[in-house]
């Protein structure tokens, strides 16, 4: 056993080598380096700057409303999508968007999305804004107004507004029956056929095996009107005519002359008839055949043959009958009934005129029961009109029930103005929903609350507006009228 005096010895021993260790150098000779206090202080500065940064952000999106909110704030609620629209610092519920634009002044307009729990204890009213009109509008890069197509179905007319269906193609000629009167459409005009009550005009033209297409009057109304195919007759019929060529010594008032250019061999013959003394006009095919159903034709006797030289000398360079009749037809161009005849507008700088186009019956009864696309990818069909009330073109007991009457792009439309041919009319948008909404008598003012401008407006013949349903106008004062007094 160590004695008091070991242990008191080795405790010594102990503390002389503790104190040679805190005072000495490290072994070698290299002293122990001091601590470095910058680099806590780095560590530090760099978690208080993650803070802040982190603070910053969560501010940044925190759902706070934003300044001015007290009027023209669309405020929507995250969790519910519940909107309010502000005014005066009360919360309105309001209808849908389009009625928040339009109560708020051009260019004060603003969103806002926040929280339920940002809004609570602020005051609230009743709720605002008008129904039957679309939910929000689209941009005036959106809009599609020159794009109106309308085809004469079955079921009855169908309208593309923003879109037009695809598989159309040109046509030349369709004879459609309206009202109980036929009617021959070529081009873009419309000509009134059987104006005496019997089928000569279509006989003479070899319409009569031709199977009419029934279409609606609104949408005849869409090609203009041209002088009615009718008989033809001229003055003085069956008269003598004098100051004629020897060959043509014969001639009479009303007589056709058959002239073929001797130079041509396989040249068809032009045909031309005799106005006066001297006199001829030219008479094209269709004018030739509304002529021979006349009495003046058979006054005038049998047509004479004549040549180009024979004729040099006579006078006259006018058309004999309307101008505006077609010179030809050809029944080979006839729509037939496996298919619609279309009506597209086409507008220029010189105006809009109506072009004729057909489409395979069958594809489009699903173009207008939304089976089919549209011409741009991007379409999309919107079941509106009778199809919001259940008509879909459904076959019931053989029989066809009538399509939805328009069918607009989603999420685009038309803003139009119908004009007459001047440069006055009603200023209207045509919305995904299926209707035409005036915008009142200061359109300049609805236009410039809705975000458009007045370049956005295209002119549109009126009988096109007539194959729309009218829906609600869309203006300040008739929003307002939701407002009333808190």
């Amino acid at each position: 056993m160590p004695s008091n005096k070991d242990i008191l010895e080795a405790q010594r021993f102990n503390r002389r080598r503790l104190i040679a260790a805190f005072s000495s150098g490290t072994p070698g000779g290299k002293e122990v380096d001091a601590p470095n206090n910058l680099r806590p202080l780095l560590v530090g500065a760099v978690i208080a700057a993650l803070i802040l940064i982190v603070a910053a952000v969560m501010g940044r999106f925190s759902p706070t409303l934003p300044q001015g909110w007290e009027n023209s704030t669309m405020i929507v609620i995250k969790s519910s999508g519940a909107r309010y629209y502000t005014i005066d610092g009360t919360l309105r519920p309001v209808t849908n968007i389009t009625s928040a634009r339009l109560l708020s002044e051009a260019g004060s307009y603003k969103t806002s999305r926040v929280s339920a729990s940002t809004i609570e204890g602020l005051p609230r009213g009743s709720q605002v804004g008008i129904t039957g009109i679309p939910d929000d509008i689209p941009s005036s890069s959106a809009l599609h107004s020159d794009e109106w197509m309308s085809c004469a179905l079955e079921g009855g007319t169908h309208t593309w507004v923003a879109g037009k269906p695809e598989g159309t193609s040109n046509a030349g000629l369709v004879l459609v029956t309206s009202a109980n009167r036929q009617y021959l459409i070529s081009g873009g005009t419309r000509y009134l056929l059987d104006t005496t009550g019997t089928l000569g005009p279509a006989r003479s033209l070899g319409l009569d095996q031709v199977t009419p297409i029934e279409v609606e009057a609104a949408w005849l109304d869409l090609f203009v009107k041209g002088s009615d195919l009718a008989p033809l007759s001229i003055d003085d019929a069956g008269q003598p005519a004098t100051n004629m060529p020897e060959r043509l010594k014969s001639a009479r008032i009303g007589t056709i002359i058959e002239v073929r250019d001797e130079a041509k061999e396989k040249s068809p013959s032009r045909a031309y008839i005799v106005t006066g003394d001297g006199r001829i006009a030219s008479l094209s095919s269709v004018a030739r055949r509304m002529y021979e159903l006349s009495d003046a034709y058979q006054k005038a006797g049998n047509p004479l043959s004549a040549t180009i030289a024979d004729i040099q000398d006579l006078g006259g360079n006018e058309t004999f009958g309307p101008a505006d009749w077609p010179s030809t037809i050809n029944i080979d161009e006839v729509v037939n009934t496996d298919s619609v005849p279309c009506a597209n507008l086409v507008l220029s700088a010189t105006g809009a005129r109506t072009e004729l186009l057909s489409m395979n019956a069958r594809e489009a009864r699903r173009a207008a029961s939304g089976a089919a696309s549209t011409t741009n990818a991007s379409a999309t069909e919107v079941p509106t009109g009778s199809q919001i009330e259940g008509k879909t073109g459904s076959q019931t007991e053989g029989k066809t029930e009538p399509l939805s009457s328009v069918t607009v792009r989603g999420g685009s439309g038309a803003l139009v103005r119908a004009s007459s041919g001047g440069t006055l009319g009603a200023t209207m948008f045509i919305s995904d929903i299926g209707r035409a909404h005036g915008l009142g008598e200061n359109p300049a003012d609805a236009i410039a609350r809705l975000s458009w401008t007045d370049k956005d407006v295209v002119s549109v013949p009126s009988a096109w507006m007539k194959l729309v349903e009218p829906g609600e106008d869309m203006t300040a004062e008739a929003v307002w009228t939701t407002v009333g007094v808190q």
